[in-house]
């Protein structure tokens, strides 16, 4: 064999059972055992997508009232801004209903850095301020949605104050997207092959 960018083996014997044929584009293929899949990097905080935990952020046509949580399922293309499929637990008949970006917002979870999105007065007389930052420690669940105990930077003393998930935005997201998984026996097309050591490239 005369190898690739291997001067030094030019014209090595090898047996057949040390080779595998080379795949090019176009070439169909089947996974013979399960692969792990590179993932993307998760969407910008606050975009959502498939299986976001949610709130209405006003009352639904549909009639899930402002603040119940709920999940997306599936992001619907078109122009402009997109559409989205929800399911909202607590209102198993608007299951698979479509609501627009301007209808629904992205539900702090426990370890998000988060913002208030408006001051928030709580009991004691403390205002957090719009704008200002904290982590979430806790997300209560109550009555189809969630309140939250967040740890804030410059208002120590509201950190121990339940507060409703509308008053929070995301500025950072704490989870990592789930592997993606190529089970065994799924068939595919080549295609491209990418440059890599000892390998060449065609597009």
């Amino acid at each position: 064999v005369n190898w690739h960018n291997l001067p030094k083996l030019q014209g090595s014997k090898v047996n057949h059972n040390q080779l595998v044929k080379a795949l090019r584009p176009g070439d169909r293929i089947a996974a013979i055992a399960e692969v792990i899949a590179a993932t993307s990097l998760p969407p910008p905080s606050g975009q959502l997508a498939v299986d976001d935990l949610i709130f209405a952020v006003r009352d639904l046509p549909n009639g899930v009232p402002e603040g119940t949580a709920g999940y997306i399922t599936d992001v619907l293309p078109g122009d402009g801004a997109p559409n989205f499929r929800t399911d909202f637990p607590q209102f198993p008949q608007f299951g698979q209903s479509t609501a627009t970006v301007s209808q629904v917002m992205k539900a702090p979870r426990v370890a998000d850095r988060v913002v208030a999105v408006r001051d928030i007065k709580i009991p004691s007389g403390v205002v957090v301020r719009k704008g200002s930052a904290g982590v979430v420690s806790r997300m209560t669940p109550e009555r189809g949605t969630y309140t939250y105990t967040v740890t804030w930077e410059d208002v120590p003393q509201a950190s121990s104050t339940p507060m409703r998930g509308l008053d929070l935005a995301v500025k950072e997201e704490s989870y990592t997207p789930a592997p993606l998984k190529i089970p065994t026996g799924a068939t595919g097309t080549v295609l491209s092959i990418v440059h890599g050591k000892g390998l060449w490239n065609e597009q």
